[in-house]
């Protein structure tokens, strides 16, 4: 935590310290460790990933289908062009 606030104590040009203080006092502090455990998290998913590229097959590929909200959407905009 404390490479993080020096991190941002350079980017804002103030002390760790400063940073600090004024995370404690915006309650911040819990916030900066779920995000760093977040992405500590990651990185290790990510280092122990085994990832195995494959070429699809042309059968493979599922076709798109418009979401609900898109038909909606969809649907609305004609609507209102017909108003017209």
């Amino acid at each position: 935590m404390d490479d993080r606030l020096k991190a941002i104590a350079q980017q804002s040009r103030q002390t760790p310290e400063q940073v600090r203080q004024h995370y404690e006092k915006q309650k911040w502090i819990d916030k900066l460790k779920g995000q760093l455990l977040y992405e500590k998290t990651l990185d290790l998913l990510v280092s122990k990933a085994n990832v195995k590229e494959v070429k699809a097959k042309k059968g493979d590929i599922p076709k798109a289908e418009p979401s609900k909200k898109m038909e909606k959407t969809a649907a609305q905009k004609a609507t209102k062009a017909k108003k017209k």
